[in-house]
């Protein structure tokens, strides 16, 4: 990663304000899994019924080299105004992953922000040296832009794909969480809404009142049900939520199939969704 830098919450530090060199990055693969843990009474052992990712941790190694003292401070100054982890988690892209134009650039970011203190090595009077610690607390990066797909809903119920494209599968090596939403176009009320993923047997159901044009929306990331009248606000519709299903996720890697029902005639459907990458 020599000569490269990074980019953070949309500022580029290896430009001229900053000057920004990543010398040397140890990142983590893979975050250790945090197992759910049902030990059994009376005896040895227990069973897992779940995992989940903890987050991940690395550091960079990164040095600054200004033309004077003045033009060297300047810079620390402005590095450190961006890197302040008081602004919480903003994206975090590097060199080496999104913009060098290569067949193996990785196209991924993280969520991520500062995890302990930068302590300032200064080599000379306009060089300095550095280490930046991050933590990514989902524990996995992401696609650098949000996937849209806008499968075509003609009957009830009907069957989907997603991605709708048959020659694809949906990108990363992590299931992800999408955001679906429906448009009511029947024409008239629509009382009840059933959305399936076939490939992962998850099913979701609502029962309320959405009236002709308006908008629901099924927020597997938030786990939150919500409905619009413009398809621009949203307030929460949880009271019509099935208690005890889960809201249907989307796998790596595969082509899922998808059943929606409640909608007599049709509806304007859109998932969106990132790939995420352990």
């Amino acid at each position: 990663m020599i000569g490269l830098s990074l980019t953070y919450n949309g500022t580029y530090l290896g430009g001229s304000d900053y000057g920004v060199i990543v010398t040397r990055a140890a990142r983590l693969g893979m975050s250790d899994v945090q197992l759910d843990l049902q030990y059994y009474g009376g005896i040895d052992g227990a069973a897992s019924q779940g995992a989940t990712l903890i987050p991940k941790f690395w550091t960079d190694v990164c040095m600054i080299q200004g033309v004077s003292p003045a033009d060297l401070q300047t810079k620390i100054d402005n590095v450190l105004f961006v890197l302040d982890s008081r602004l919480g988690e903003k994206l975090l892209k590097y060199d080496r992953e999104t913009s060098l134009g290569a067949s193996d650039v990785l196209d991924r970011q993280y969520y991520a922000r500062i995890n302990g203190p930068i302590i300032l090595n200064y080599i000379g009077h306009v060089t300095v040296k550095f280490n930046i610690n991050w933590t990514v607390p989902s524990g996995h990066a992401i696609g650098l832009a949000q996937v849209s797909e806008a499968p075509v809903i003609a009957s009830d119920p009907d069957t989907f794909y997603l991605p709708v494209s048959a020659a694809q599968v949906v990108g990363g090596n992590n299931i992800t969480d999408p955001v679906y939403t429906f448009q009511n176009n029947t024409g008239g009320n629509v009382t009840t809404v059933s959305l399936v993923n076939v490939t992962l047997s998850q099913t979701c159901r609502w029962t309320g009142v959405l009236v002709n044009t308006h908008y629901l929306r099924f927020d597997s990331a938030r786990q939150i049900v919500e409905r619009s009248t413009d398809g621009v606000t949203y307030t929460t519709a949880m009271s019509g939520l099935t208690a005890g299903d889960p809201f249907p996720m989307l796998s790596s890697r595969v082509r899922s199939e998808y059943t929606l029902s409640g909608f007599s005639s049709a509806a304007n459907v859109t998932a969106t969704y990132w790939e995420k990458f352990i």
